[in-house]
């Protein structure tokens, strides 16, 4: 279960109607209500989280506002009123909003599907490429089927039959084809459905919606007719067009083809090749990248490490010295577990969904020159117990691990930065030991640990200073432990050790780290996997498409090819002939997709019901 501290306003802005309400305090939106997170079961008001929660101070920025915009008001001009709000509450409170005087105004909907939908855009152009080349298969087949049937036509438009009448025949038999083809599609594709959304990552926006309703039937069928109508368009003309009594002649004589439909057929393989081409290409880019993200290290070591979301009971404890001695009392109570190895507290979680950064403030270097206004360096504040960095196989660069000594009533503020931080702002060795001024005080800085990636792999390394928990509380922190053996033999005895402390404490999100550190690579994964399996399709559409279309012409061309035996050509001429001619078009198609794809491949990145268009996150 997870809870969510929300304004009164939140549904009524996001568009749910709220249901009946159980009990005073407590919100029960609709089933379909699933903003910011399908998980989210609870909503509370931000008035009702103590301080240790949610800190009630401006330099602590981690809330979104959610806003519905008014009737003839564009975004544009909601980003220039917010701004002019924040350069006045810049004014009247300097210290913690001087760098905030821009607002930036996203839609809601591009906020909840964020990089899934450049991965769900790409897909969609994988599936266009494929429905191309199906569409070229199609159509070159049907010319040469058509070719092969000109006697036909001829002796019917002898016998009486219209133009008319034989384009209405074509037209009707591919518009068939490609109904039939299509329904076949949609039966295959139902089972597909439920192959993909098990292989798929949690973080897919609405994923348990995906399926096929009318909508996609109406839309598959529709594709299926309009191709089956489109590329059944060139025969029928041709036989609209074509002068009948000079096909009955050439389909009585020698068999050779005519330059005209020899060069349709080319170009079309010719297209055909350079979509495969680039969708491979394509898919290429998409596993190089996945394989570089691989090999990016995290920054910790989850060989036989287990995280849980552990969260103070508040409503018990009213002070921050009680809540720093709940914590204490569970790590004690955990690290006395056989089998528990070390074990420590961290919050935010590396690698996890939803996750943030940490609280931003604008610091300088004690005992250094102020930067210029509006330059100030951002440092992002998390939290750490002592043993948490070894528990998690952190290393500590320089200086020293937290200990039971570093709390507030023992004297100054301390921290740890990261290795990037130190990089950055202390380039002679000399971090331990200088003090940051940052959000109104001073902190001592005792350590440097190693980097580690927050929300994602790909990420850039930002600042980070770590404070221990003693000195700065937070209610919700993650315990991370790591044991001797593997940790899932061992979860009983650890719920029972945190439920020794407190019966009624919650235990969330149990995972490996090993497993954190596969899910973040999931959806880009999942993204690689299904693009190189639709390139694998095309290829393979590719290569039955030329084969048809060459064994098509080799067969209308038996008594050209015969005769030209008779006159003394051996087979190997025969067969250059044939393969040459081929080789030309395939060739040509994948100079054409080289071309293509040098210009236009670059590196990929990897709507909900609760809300009606024209909200915005700010």
């Amino acid at each position: 279960m997870r809870w969510y501290g929300v304004c009164a306003l939140c549904a009524m802005i996001c568009g749910c109607t709220v249901d009946q309400q159980p009990a005073p305090g407590i919100t029960e939106p609709p089933a379909s209500f699933d903003y910011p997170s399908a998980e989210g079961e609870i909503w509370v008001p931000l008035s009702v989280i103590p301080e240790s929660g949610v800190p009630r101070r401006r330099a602590v920025r981690f809330l979104n506002v959610v806003g519905r915009l008014a009737p003839g008001v564009t975004r544009e001009g909601a980003r220039a009123d917010l701004s002019t709000v924040a350069k006045r509450l810049a004014a009247e409170y300097p210290d913690s909003n001087d760098q905030l005087t821009e607002v930036s105004i996203v839609p809601l909907h591009d906020q909840v599907t964020g990089d899934a939908r450049t991965g769900l855009l790409t897909l969609l152009g994988a599936v266009g490429v494929v429905l191309l080349i199906c569409c070229a298969n199609v159509a070159n087949l049907m010319l040469v089927r058509a070719q092969g049937r000109t006697r036909e036509f001829a002796v019917r438009a002898a016998l009486g039959a219209g133009r008319g009448r034989l384009a209405r025949q074509l037209l009707t038999e591919s518009v068939l084809l490609a109904a039939i083809g299509g329904l076949t599609g949609l039966l295959l594709g139902s089972f597909a459905i439920s192959a993909l959304v098990a292989v798929a990552p949690s973080g897919v926006p609405r994923l348990a919606e995906v399926g096929i309703d009318p909508t996609v039937v109406a839309f598959s069928l529709a594709a299926s007719l309009l191709t089956g109508l489109v590329f059944g368009l060139a025969p029928a003309w041709r036989a609209w067009r074509g002068d009948l009594q000079s096909e009955l002649r050439l389909a009585g004589g020698s068999g050779a083809q005519t330059q005209g439909r020899v060069r349709m057929r080319g170009l079309l393989i010719v297209a055909e090749v350079a979509m495969v081409v680039v969708l491979v290409i394509g898919a290429g880019l998409l596993l190089r990248s996945l394989n570089e993200l691989l090999q990016v290290e995290p920054g910790f070591d989850g060989e036989r490490t287990v995280a849980m979301q552990v969260a103070a009971p508040s409503y018990k404890l009213e002070s921050s010295a009680e809540i720093s001695q709940f914590f204490s009392d569970l790590l004690q109570s955990v690290r006395d577990v056989p089998g528990v190895e070390v074990a420590g507290l961290i919050r935010p979680m590396p690698l996890t969904p939803d996750t943030f950064q940490g609280e931003d403030l604008h610091f300088s270097i004690v005992g250094q020159a102020a930067p210029p206004q509006g330059q100030e360096p951002k440092v992002f504040l998390r939290w750490a117990s002592d043993d948490a960095f070894a528990a998690m196989g952190i290393p500590l660069l320089a200086g020293r691990d937290f200990d039971e000594h570093d709390n507030r009533e023992a004297g100054e503020l301390r921290g740890i930065i990261n290795q990037a931080m130190a990089d950055r702002h202390f380039p002679n060795g000399d971090a331990v030991g200088s003090r940051l001024s940052a959000g109104g005080g001073e902190l001592a800085i005792i350590g440097v640990v190693g980097n580690v990636t927050q929300a994602s792999l790909d990420e850039e390394v930002v600042n980070v200073v770590y404070t221990p928990v003693a000195q700065m509380t937070r209610s919700g922190m993650t315990l991370v432990v790591r044991t001797r053996a593997e940790p899932t033999g061992l979860q009983p005895a650890l719920n029972d050790a945190i439920w020794a402390v407190n019966p009624d404490q919650t235990i969330e999100n149990v995972v490996t780290l090993d497993a954190l550190v596969h899910a973040s690579v999931s959806e880009p994964r999942f993204s690689a996997m299904l693009v190189a399996l639709f390139a694998g399709l095309a290829l393979t559409l590719a290569a039955i498409g030329i084969y048809g279309v060459v064994a098509n012409s080799v067969a209308q061309r038996s008594r050209e090819i015969g005769i030209r035996m008779a006159l003394g050509a051996c087979g190997t001429d025969v067969a250059r002939s044939v393969v040459g001619q081929g080789m030309v078009w395939v060739g040509t198609g994948i100079v054409v997709g080289l071309l293509i794809a040098m210009r236009r491949v670059s590196r990929p990145c990897c709507g909900a019901r609760c809300w009606r268009p024209g909200a915005v996150a700010v």
